[in-house]
């Protein structure tokens, strides 16, 4: 997830540049060729934000304004747990706003934040530690299986493993639950997971509009540069 920090303006502007040549990328003893036809870039501020902390408190007086960010940017999505929304920028407000109509549902998020939570309180919830059995454990890594990648599940697997790991050598149960308990359940393979491009309809995508905590997905010219926060 980009910070501002991360990489100098002026870099920042030559990567972006849809009419650029010889686009590299700094790093140490030689710069990195890039040649690629998207950009994803991941942040939690929105354009202006992120261009106002690299500039600092004179960023109106900068040679280098906001207008060369914002022109190399065609698309703005701001995404949060409820919605995926099209944003365009206020030159008089200098502020994002949502562009009217342009918003769907966030189905994805709500599905995956919802139902890992309610599966662990239907088969957990109510049990003491002591009463947590392996088939509780088998049966919650199963509630999990064709809904969450297998790094997701993994990860629930390791956490309650160190959890249950931690109520023994504190003595408050005398039997680890998951002894046992096998973690098998594949990852999902990219043409199972969604991408953002599905989540926006074809009309918007083919527009050139511009579109703030949340995702910016954003096209240059005959590149595409995907922010998301």
């Amino acid at each position: 997830m980009a910070r501002p920090n991360d990489i100098p303006f002026s870099d920042l502007l030559r990567l972006l540049d849809p009419y650029g040549r010889d686009v590299s990328a700094p790093s140490r003893y030689y710069d990195k060729a890039i040649c690629a036809a998207f950009y994803y870039i991941t942040t939690p501020y929105s354009p202006i934000g992120f261009y106002r902390k690299i500039m600092g408190e004179g960023w109106k007086e900068q040679t280098d304004g906001f207008s060369q960010l914002l022109r190399r940017l065609s698309l703005v999505l701001m995404m949060t747990n409820d919605e995926i929304q099209s944003m365009e920028y206020d030159a008089q407000s200098c502020k994002f706003h949502p562009v009217p109509g342009a918003v769907r549902e966030n189905s994805y998020q709500k599905k995956g934040e919802g139902s890992r939570e309610s599966n662990a309180k239907a088969i957990l919830g109510k049990l003491l530690l002591t009463e947590v059995k392996p088939m509780h454990c088998k049966a919650f890594f199963n509630s999990m299986t064709g809904t969450y990648a297998g790094s997701t599940i993994r990860q629930a697997y390791i956490a309650l493993g160190a959890m249950f790991k931690a109520a023994k050598e504190n003595g408050l149960i005398e039997k680890h639950p998951m002894d046992g308990v096998r973690f098998d359940s594949p990852v999902k393979a990219v043409d199972e997971i969604a991408t953002l491009s599905n989540l926006i309809s074809a009309d918007t995508r083919r527009s050139r509009f511009r579109k703030s905590r949340g995702a910016y997905f954003l096209k240059i010219s005959h590149f595409d540069t995907c922010v998301l926060t």
